[in-house]
Parts: C-alpha cells; structure tokens; sequence
C-alpha cells in the first residue's frame, strides 16, 4: 500500500486507494504526489520501467512504458532498481535507474535519456529533486549534478547520501547516513546541520527526508512496527533537561554500538552518548582506515582523547604502558556486577599489571583450523612445525589467499609480541628468529592468483588443496561451518602458529573492547553505559554485538540455547528426516551461497551444533589468549618489507630499517 500523511492533521495516515499488481516488487518502486495533487509511480517489472499517474480517488490516469532495460551479464545486475524520481518546474518527470535518468513529459510521453559517467558497476543515482530554480539535480559518485533541457552539468562534491531537498535556488540540504548537510552550490561548500545521533534516530533506516515551508525537516525512517516520521526544529534548548554527554571514540562505527547508543539515550537517563567516528568511507574523504585508526591511537595517548575508546586496533600494551586508561576495577566493585561473572579468560586478557582496563561484552576466538592427519594429534605448534608442514605439501596452497604479505601476517598473528618489549622499550627485528619469517613469507607470490575455478573452490580445503584455514569464531554454529568446509573428515582447531609452540587461539574483543580515560571528566556516565552493555535486561539495551557474551550466565545460555532442535523435522509427520544412510539430517541455520565462475551457485551451511562441537568451542575459550597487535608497528613493517618482497633492498638492511623504526616509534610513545 501507499500512505499519505498530512503533517499536522492528528489520526493515521490515510492509505491510497491504488493498487498495484502483486509481483510489482516495492524494492524497485517510487511514488510522489505532482504539482496538481495527482500521484506518480514508477516502477521496475521484468525488464521495462513504467511510470503511471493516479487522481486522489485512485483512478489511474495513464499507464507508460518508459523504457525497456537491457538483459543484464551475469554478475552485472547491480543497483538496477529505481533510484528515485523528480518532476521539473514544467512537469517533466525524471526517472533515475542506475547510472541512466528518463525524461518524461507531463502526459509520460517524448522519453529521452541522459546518461551520467560511472566508475564502476556499482554506481547508481542515491537522490534526485527539482530545485526551487525548476531544474532537476541529482547526486552520485559524491558528485551533484544539473540536469537542464537534456544536458547533464556536474555543480560540486557532496557526500554519499540518501536525499536531498532545495533551501534557495542555490542551496540544498543533503542528507548523509550521520548528518544533514547544508551544500552551497555556489560556493562547493558543505556545513553541518545537525547529526542524527543527537535527534535519536537510527541512521541505518533512514528511508527519506523533505524540508518543510516552515523551515524545519521532515525524516521518514522504518521502525517496528513500521515506517514513522520525526519532525526536526532548530531551537535554543531551554527547558529541555541538561544531560551529561559522554563522547565515545571509534575507528569504524557498527551496528551494535550504533543500536545500543540508540536505545541507551533514548531512555532519557542524566547521560547521553556521543559517538565520534574516526573513519567514514561514506564521506569519500581519502583516508584509510589504517590512518584513521593511527589518529585514535595518537589521540589516545596525547591526551586528546574521548571519555570511551574503543580498543579494536589499538595495542593494550602500548597504550597501557602510557597510564592513560581508568582501572575499572573500582567501578566493578560499586556494581551490581562482580568479577566471578565473567569469563575469566576475558578479564585476564584485558587486565594489565593488576589493573582491568577495560570490560568487553562480547568476545571472539581466532583460531586455525587444519585436517587431523597433517598435524599427527598435536593441539598447538611453533612456527617451525608450521614451515615444515608447508614444505612438505608443496603442491597445496598455505592458505587459501598467500601472498608474501598475506603469509607474514598471518606468522606475526601471535607473535609480533615476542619481537617487543614495551616495557623496556625494546624490540628485536634485527634478529635471526624475524629474519627467518621474512625468507619463509618470500617463497609464496607477490600477488594473489587470478580467480579459481569451481571445483577449486568448493573443494580447497576438503581435497587438500589449501593446508589452513583461518577461522573467526563468533557463534556457536561456526564450528559445522568449518567441519563442512573440510568435507566432514577429522578436523584439528590447532591455532596460530607461535614461537615457543603455545596455546595460538587468540581471545579478541569482537569489536565491543571500550576503555574509560584516565582524565575524563565524566568517568561516572562512561561506567553508566559501558554498565549497560552488559547489563542488558535490566537496563533496557540490547546487545547487538556479534560475538559470545564475556558474562558466565548469558555464555551458558547462549550455548545451551543454540543446540536446541538439531534435526531437520518432516512437517506433515513430525518425524525426524534421514538421509539415504539413515542418519538424521542435521538443521542448517543459515546459508551463504556464491556465483561460481559458469553462473551456478555454490553453497555453504551453518548448523545447529551439536554437544561434542560446543565442547569443541569450550575447550578452545578455554585456551585462548590475547596477542595485542600494534597497527603503527604492522604499518612500519609492511612498508619496509615491500621493498625485501621485490627484491630492492637485502634481508639485513631491511630487518635492520624496521627494528630501527619500531625503537624509534616506541620511545615517541
């Protein structure tokens, strides 16, 4: 259905009395009142874009084939829905599909195109509106158009969005996935309005927006048990209750920290949480990642920090070493929470010299998973085993993508430790043990191979064609995954290779590792939320985070409730189904499907563990151990081998470079 809401009536939205045929798909589907009270619709149906005209009663008007799309190559059926719709000062419609816009007049008839330049498959309009000069503009590729009389005219930069709606002739408010932005089309310039954080709203369903004659804005947005709308105003805030707020820093802002900020402010408690992000790709402002999260770390120990930080690709040792985090171990002493209900591996790992810096609620195990026979019953292995076993299959792959970047970091993966002392504010990469790594990681290619062909995928690991397999434990029913991917035979999770061949499954925070610092003046509202995430039922936030819980109690429940039903049940008998052995069939719980190369799909599953593969995931919580990586240090190493990977510079000069690097970056810190 389509629904009508006049802003300012009191009742419900008064639903259209159009319909549709049913397999017109609402995904590929655009309706807009016109300038004299009638209804447009666009849509996709098979390969043709229409577009039909209704009158407020419901009657169509008109129904016109706009354009007839190509047959798409396999692969390249991408974006191809509709993008949106604008009608121009003379009543002309504008129907954006991907890169492509018809033109349309009043009556739907006279169709032209205009085509805008693409970069790659990808690319597709994001917003299309007329503008208070009659023209219609469009956005893509973070650039603005001008569509007038047929010709296309690029007007600036703006970022990625999901809508925009005309201020002046000259001016647009564009709306990004954090922000409403003010863009001056004269000028090329873009101010910040206000972000959707501080309106309580949740930026990933936020469906559309429109500036209103009084100024303010109109946000529609989906949320259970449907699609509402927020009326935005600027005001000078007083008579609204003051709230602490609390800024929280990340590299990458997710959907579990984003929903639990959501839920958490909305209560209306005497904190609010602010989220600063560190790197948006959405903005197209160049940065990379590894340079975002360099800023977070430099922030973090000069002092320029925010109340919360988020400790993903930070090293705990080197920024423990500065003394800039709060031991929390007051503030879980004050709880309601105790020490005994976590898991103890977690608090371990994030306890340095006695002092527990940080309280993940989720948590994830890194691992290696190998075919029993290849490795003769051993549970962990040193990194020598590691190459010899490699030499010995020299017609398998290490891995299924091994570069010599890729081999060097997946060696370093947990031992990068044993090369520093943060401490002493010593390193050792000069030393033969690292020069070692180095000449290993150079026999495998410089660049990954083109692309395999079918039998090759689906069957690496089960015909040993790939020896290891790195896996991320962050659900119970991974563990089929793995075992499927070798074929069902005898599996070994031995894990990482290390130097002195101990435990190598690495505990790692699953994303939600936050920190409070030292010298934030709100210590007590950074507590207050980083409470709540664990605390979920009795504080009203949910805990979206991927990963297992770090409290005991939520652990046993997740896993217990995990092995429920494991058998594929026969809805007309009830009975249990049986495959052509006569062995139940076990209940997938999701699937992942891939486009082979000849167009097929290949499928891999995910099932209800069973008791002996969530034993499996005990024993290996049970070992696994924190291997803080320091993203500066892997930066500085990556550089410098390059050129030892190429052949430019010696194995001497370049173990040399980088232990004088590393020294010289960790006396900085």
């Amino acid at each position: 259905n389509a629904y009508c809401l006049q802003l300012g009536e009191a009742g419900e939205a008064r639903s259209l009395p159009i319909e549709w045929e049913s397999d017109t798909l609402m995904e590929y589907f655009k309706i807009q009142p016109d300038r004299d009270g009638n209804y447009l619709a666009a849509y996709k149906k098979g390969n043709g874009i229409y577009l039909e005209k209704y009158d407020d009663a419901g009657v169509q008007l008109f129904t016109r084939q706009a354009a007839m799309r190509e047959e798409a190559e396999s692969g390249q059926y991408i974006n191809e829905g509709i993008a949106g719709m604008a009608q121009d000062g003379s009543g002309n419609v504008y129907i954006a599909v991907k890169n492509d816009i018809y033109l349309l007049d009043a009556k739907g008839e006279n169709c032209q195109t205009v085509s805008l330049e693409t970069e790659s498959n990808w690319d597709a309009v994001e917003s299309i509106a007329c503008g208070l000069d009659g023209n219609v503009y469009c956005t893509m590729n973070r650039k603005m158009y001008r569509i007038e009389s047929g010709r296309v005219e690029e007007t600036g930069r703006v970022p990625s969005n999901f809508g925009m709606a005309p201020v002046n002739e000259t001016e647009f408010l564009v709306a990004d996935y954090d922000k409403l932005n003010l863009y001056r089309m004269e000028e090329d310039t873009l101010t910040d309005v206000v972000e959707w954080q501080d309106c309580d709203l949740d930026t990933e369903r936020l469906l559309g927006f429109t500036r209103l004659e009084d100024g303010s804005t109109a946000v529609l947005f989906w949320e259970d048990p449907g699609v509402r709308i927020a009326l935005i105003r600027e005001t000078d805030g007083r008579g609204a209750p003051r709230r602490e707020t609390v800024t929280l820093g990340v590299v990458s802002r997710n959907d579990s920290l984003r929903k639990a900020a959501l839920a958490y402010n909305r209560q209306g408690g005497p904190y609010r949480i602010k989220i600063k992000q560190y790197w948006d790709n959405m903005l197209g402002s160049g940065q990379t990642i590894k340079e975002a999260s360099a800023n977070l770390n430099l922030d973090i120990v000069s002092g320029n920090c925010p109340d919360i930080v988020n400790l993903q690709y930070g090293s705990l040792g080197s920024i423990a070493s500065k003394g800039v985090l709060e031991d929390l171990t007051r503030f879980l002493e004050e709880s309601e929470l105790e020490k005994e209900d976590f898991v103890d591996a977690v608090l371990e790992a994030y306890t340095v010299d006695g002092k527990l810096l940080s309280l993940p609620n989720t948590f994830c195990i890194r691992t290696v998973a190998v075919y029993s026979d290849l490795v003769g019953g051993k549970t962990a292995w040193t990194l020598e085993e590691m190459m010899e076993l490699a030499e010995s299959r020299p017609e398998s792959r290490l891995l299924a993508s091994a570069t010599k970047a890729d081999v060097l970091d997946f060696c370093l993966k947990m031992n990068l430790s044993y090369f520093m002392d943060w401490e002493a504010g010593t390193c050792s990469f000069a030393s033969e043990e690292f020069g070692r790594i180095l000449e290993f990681s150079n026999r495998f290619p410089l660049e990954e191979r083109e692309g395999e062909d079918h039998d090759q995928i689906n069957d690496r690991y089960n015909k040993g064609k790939v020896l290891l397999y790195p896996v991320n434990l962050v659900s119970p029913d991974e563990i089929s995954y793995v075992y499927e991917g070798f074929g069902w035979k005898d599996v070994t999770f031995i894990g990482y290779p290390t130097m002195d061949g101990s435990s190598g499954h690495r505990l790692d925070g699953a994303g939600g590792a936050y920190a409070i610092f030292a010298k934030s003046p709100h210590k007590e509202g950074a507590w207050d939320f980083l409470e709540a995430l664990q605390d979920s039922e009795a504080e009203g936030i949910l805990t979206f985070a991927e990963g297992f819980p770090t409290k005991k109690e939520k652990l046993e429940e997740l896993l217990a409730e995990s092995m429920e039903d494991p058998y594929k049940v026969d809805w007309q008998s009830g009975e249990t189904e049986k495959d052509s052995k006569g062995n139940p069939v076990r209940r997938p719980t999701k699937t992942e499907a891939f486009m082979m190369p000849d167009g097929s799909l290949y499928e891999k599953h995910y099932y209800v563990p069973l008791p002996e593969e969530v034993e499996e995931l005990r024993r290996l919580i049970g070992l696994a151990r924190p291997a803080w990586q320091d993203e500066e240090v892997m930066n500085i190493i990556q550089e410098e081998t390059a050129a030892y990977f190429h052949g430019q510079k010696s194995l001497e000069t370049v173990t040399g470079l980088i232990d004088n690097r590393v020294g010289l970056y960790k006396n900085e810190r």
